[in-house]
This record gives C-alpha cells, sequence and structure tokens, in this order.
C-alpha cells in the first residue's frame, strides 16, 4: 500500500542518497521530505503518524542524529525503514525493515564512493518497484 507521507533521513553522502531518492519518489506521486538540517529532520520525524514512512539512510548505522530521529518515528508510530550496513547497530535494531548494502568501508571513507553506490542501488530499486 502507498504511504501518506514518507520522510527521508541521511547525512553527508547519505543525505545524497536521500534527496536523490526523494525527488524519483515526487515523480511518481509520493509525498516526500528531506531536508539536510538536523533539527528539521527530528522536527519533521516527531510529527509523523502512524502509516507514514521513514527512510533512514546511514552506512554506520550509529550516527547519533539520524538514530534519534528513528526513534521518534517508531514513538509516532511511523514504520521505519532502515539502509544501513550488515553491521549490528542502533538503527539496525531500531528498524522495521532493513534494506542492506555491503560497501566494504571503514569508518574513515574517502567520499565514500562505494557506500553511495551500493545505496544508491538500493534506492533505484525502491523506484523501480514503487511504480
Amino acid at each position: 500500500s502507498k504511504a501518506p507521507f514518507i520522510q527521508i533521513t541521511g547525512l553527508g553522502g547519505s543525505a545524497l542518497v536521500g534527496r536523490d531518492l526523494s525527488f524519483k519518489l515526487m515523480k511518481i506521486g509520493y509525498r516526500v521530505a528531506c531536508e539536510a538540517d538536523t533539527h528539521v529532520q527530528a522536527t519533521v520525524s516527531q510529527a509523523l503518524k502512524k502509516g507514514d514512512v521513514q527512510i533512514a539512510i546511514s552506512y554506520s548505522g550509529s550516527k547519533k542524529e539520524i538514530v534519534l530521529c528513528a526513534e521518534a518515528a517508531r514513538k509516532q508510530g511511523a514504520t521505519v525503514i532502515a539502509i544501513t550496513s550488515l553491521a549490528d547497530s542502533p538503527l539496525r535494531r531500531l528498524a522495521h525493515v532493513t534494506l542492506d548494502t555491503d560497501a566494504g568501508e571503514t569508518e574513515w571513507r574517502s567520499s565514500s564512493m562505494s557506500t553511495r553506490t551500493a545505496q544508491n542501488a538500493v534506492t533505484d530499486l525502491l523506484f523501480v518497484g514503487g511504480r
């Protein structure tokens, strides 16, 4: 079924992936918010409702701001979908659904190219499947 509202959260390179996904989802009729400012992300997370979806994009799954947004979304009754690595993480544990990416990157990543490529592959599949 179609979610009434989708929020996409992410930081850095993951935010770029989220922005790309938000444009694609809007093109096919979804109502989407994807804000780069973490305070706005938190505010939107707190306003989500049952039936809404939050897509949290974080390779590490441990960025404090993203985890706090996922906690808020769950508390509001929204479904949390995490696009994250295979590693155990706070985000993975909070998510109702995880879409796994494996980029083989360490904590320090030069421009996170392989991470963004893996995340973009997942978001492209979401777009194609959502049409």
